[in-house]
């Protein structure tokens, strides 16, 4: 089996992303680093805000947007993120860990604003 370039890979500004495929784009969410200083070293999360791009899996085309910035949705210090496709939305959910699992809020992309927006309030602990 041979592998095929279809794409050259564009330059992002960011190192660290998350990418998920979904309504045949694969889009990337770039990942920024937020210290927690109470409980850790610190991580890397989308949530402060940042930018997407996209590969067109129809087309083979990368976003010719380039990268779009999107609001932050949350600043606490030890929050973590699990960004998930279901029936062909995006969603980040929000979540605390310590002292246990905690989940807080659900949010959903929107491909056309680019922007994160709650979904749902959720406090299950």
């Amino acid at each position: 089996m041979e592998f095929q370039t279809i794409s050259k890979f564009p330059t992002l500004s960011s190192e660290y992303h998350y990418f998920v495929f979904n309504n045949d784009k694969i889009w990337a969410f770039s990942r920024n680093y937020v210290a927690q200083p109470t409980y850790n070293w610190g991580h890397r999360v989308s949530f402060t805000g940042g930018y997407t791009t996209y590969f067109d899996t129809k087309t083979s085309e990368w976003d010719s947007n380039g990268q779009v910035d999107f609001k932050e949705q949350a600043s606490e210090e030890n929050l973590e993120e699990f960004l998930f496709t279901f029936k062909n939305q995006i969603f980040m959910l929000l979540y605390s860990h310590f002292g246990g699992i905690q989940f807080l809020s659900l949010l959903r992309f929107d491909e056309e604003s680019r922007n994160f927006a709650r979904f749902a309030h959720v406090e299950v602990r």
